[in-house]
């Protein structure tokens, strides 16, 4: 590429506008931002093939990630095989493949002269923009500042690699600090983005800023680091601040109804340790039911589900295994020594300050993920990626080594050929997820507003075009449903539960789909519609709840709704057994004691009736000044008046 920097130019622009453009939709996890990332780095790979064909030398810089990147790969392609839901797997490959090539694309636009210069004002700039972003949301409102990303903890992670970056140049008198006015503008930079840590109370913002200060201080003095990050940390404990709130709050930080992160991992490794292989790319959350734990104080106990592990090496090792962890644990072994270590020449101040602001911002993203699911942020995976390729720059220089590919004049039609299937390939791959969605927004909004034959259209397009897609079949189902439920026939009853079992078949670990047709065949039995089917079709029904039990043990509203099957085929005795196995779990399912008291009392057990129907009242009463959510307060409600009268017909004493 180097010798063509009018097209390289190019690379350059857009290897910025991608991690530019990362954070700024929705924290960039949503449909358009992955759609526009991936087209993105697609038009960036078409770019830099053009400029190879031009010159007849298709050329990729290496890095020192070449190994762990290819067995990460390889690792992800196993475990998308195991993985028992296909189609969050594929996803996740393909994730992977497009960082890949971005961290390879992104080295060869900035061997370019000048382009690593542009890269870290890029950085310093998305810096600035968000940490200005969050004190406006800081000074506007009380409360945690998030800026553009969806959580505070992933704004504090994406502005330390800007403040440790701007620290490090003034630290090592680069000369972009030489003059007073931008020495003051780095410095403000700095302090803006140590101040967004502190008032987004993130205690792995927090921490990673320490680790991110102590690699630049560490390349000045060994002694100045280790003091530094011990003077922070008494500063941190000493004056009140949100991170010092956050730490003396209760361990749950933030919370009764927030999640213990302690548990949280404790519970990942119990499923790594179950799964030597691992559970497959994307499919950490679809086995977390079966490892949930309760959160002590809550109104709902169970009422949590964690997506993510809270800790990327422990979320490596559950869902790629333990060959999956040596691998990324390999790469960030081999990240380090890239980033770390410079060539014998960078001891002068502009090098040396790029270089140890590099590696901080690098360290700080690695050490964050420790304590949080940072790496699962497009945005904060940009960024560390293109501070990697602009360290392995600044460190390695003319004298990286590159793969060459040679194109004699006659060959480089097919060269065109194969790189225009190439690029169209990934094109496709990237519009394909994004098609699909917007295929299913469309059908929900017909179907909203009672176009029933469109919304059915809508639907089957985005099954043809995902149809490995559970949830395409499952909103498929909700449409067929609809029109069976004003007067479409049999017929239509029949395909939603087909589309239904077919969602459950893509993805075998969703209790979801499962519990739908349950509470479908359930619903049309207790109707009366067809009393001789009736029988048979609560069996159906409580046999696919006993799944969607066994996906999810802590669920109480399917073990609620195996109690009512119960009951409805005259098994009170089981019943009862499903409820007080229910109120066990989650003994604030007000609803389950108040159904768990009537069967009682059915049953003769007066006295175990009564103990329910104080328990409620007495629940009621604990918990009228306490704040709920609308949630909450659905699953707590109950009708007071009726526990009452089953009191009184019980003898029992008003309260």
């Amino acid at each position: 590429m180097a010798g063509n920097t009018s097209t390289g130019k190019y690379t350059v622009y857009l290897v910025i506008a991608i991690t530019a453009f990362a954070p700024l939709i929705e924290g960039g996890t949503t449909h358009l931002p992955v759609f526009i990332f991936r087209s993105l780095v697609t038009a960036l790979l078409a770019v830099h093939l053009v400029s190879g064909i031009r010159l007849g030398r298709l050329e990729f810089v290496r890095t020192p990630l070449d190994a762990a990147v290819g067995l990460f790969l390889i690792a992800s392609i196993i475990s998308l095989i195991i993985a028992p839901y296909k189609h969050m797997a594929m996803t996740w490959v393909a994730v992977l493949v497009f960082y890949a090539l971005y961290l390879y694309l992104a080295r060869a636009a900035l061997a370019l002269p000048g382009a690593t210069g542009y890269a870290v004002l890029a950085v310093l700039g998305m810096g600035a923009v968000e940490s200005a972003w969050g004190i406006a949301q800081w000074a506007a409102e009380p409360g945690r500042p998030h800026g553009s990303f969806f959580n505070p903890n992933m704004l504090a992670g994406y502005v330390v690699p800007p403040a440790v970056l701007a620290a490090s140049l003034l630290i090592h008198r680069h000369k972009w600090a030489a003059r007073r006015y931008a020495a003051f503008g780095l410095a403000c930079l700095a302090a803006m983005c140590a101040a967004v840590v502190v008032a987004s109370g993130s205690r792995g913002g927090a921490l990673s800023l320490a680790a991110g200060m102590s690699v630049v201080l560490w390349k000045r003095s060994r002694r100045l680091a280790v003091a530094s990050v011990v003077v922070l940390a008494l500063a941190l404990a000493a004056f009140p601040n949100p991170v010092r709130e956050r730490v003396m709050e209760r361990e749950t930080g933030g919370g009764i109804y927030a999640y213990s992160r302690t548990d949280i991992w404790r519970s990942s490794v119990k499923m790594a340790l179950d799964h030597p292989a691992g559970v497959g790319l994307g499919n950490f959350k679809y086995h977390w039911p079966r490892y949930n734990f309760p959160i002590g104080d809550a109104a709902i106990k169970y009422g949590k589900m964690a997506a993510t592990a809270h800790n990327e090496y422990i979320h490596v090792w559950a869902e790629t295994g333990v060959a999956g962890l040596l691998v990324f644990l390999y790469g960030i072994f081999m990240l380090a020594r890239g980033v770390w270590s410079p060539r014998d020449g960078l001891r002068d101040a502009e090098e040396a300050g790029v270089s140890a602001g590099l590696a901080a911002g690098a360290a700080a993203v690695l050490v964050h993920g420790l304590v949080d699911s940072n790496l699962h942020e497009p945005g904060i995976v940009f960024l560390l990626l293109l501070l990697s390729a602009c360290a392995f720059e600044v460190n390695e220089g003319a004298g990286a080594r590159r793969w060459t590919v040679e194109a004699s004049p006659g060959a480089r039609a097919r060269l065109a050929v194969m790189s225009g299937l190439l690029a169209l390939a990934l094109a496709v791959w990237a519009a394909m997820p994004a098609l699909a969605y917007c295929f299913l927004e469309k059908g929900k909004d017909a179907l909203k507003a009672g176009n029933k034959a469109e919304a059915l259209r809508l639907t089957e397009a985005a099954v043809a075009v995902e149809p490995g897609n559970a949830s395409c079949h499952d909103q498929k189902a909700a449409v067929l449903y609809s029109v069976y439920a004003s007067g479409g026939g049999e017929g239509a009853f029949e395909e939603a539960l087909a589309e239904l079992e077919e969602a459950s078949r893509l993805n075998p670990l969703s209790g979801r789909y499962v519990e739908t047709e349950a509470d479908l065949l359930f619903g049309r039995a207790a109707s009366g519609k067809d009393s001789q089917a009736g029988e048979a079709l609560a069996s159906r029904a409580l046999e696919l709840y006993s799944k969607a039990s066994a996906l999810n043990p802590y669920d109480a509203y399917v073990l609620f709704d195996m109690a009512r099957v119960r009951l409805f085929l005259g098994r009170p005795d089981e019943a009862a057994s499903t409820l007080e196995t229910l109120v066990g779990y989650e003994p604030d399912f007000l609803g389950a004691r108040l159904l768990l008291a009537s069967i009682y009392r059915e049953q003769g057990r007066k006295d175990l009736s009564r103990e329910q129907c104080y328990s409620i009242i007495s629940r009621i009463r604990s918990m009228e000044k306490v704040p709920l959510t609308r949630e909450e307060a659905s699953f707590v409600g109950v009708d007071e008046a009726r526990v009452r009268e089953l009191l009184d017909s019980l003898g029992g004493a008003r309260n």
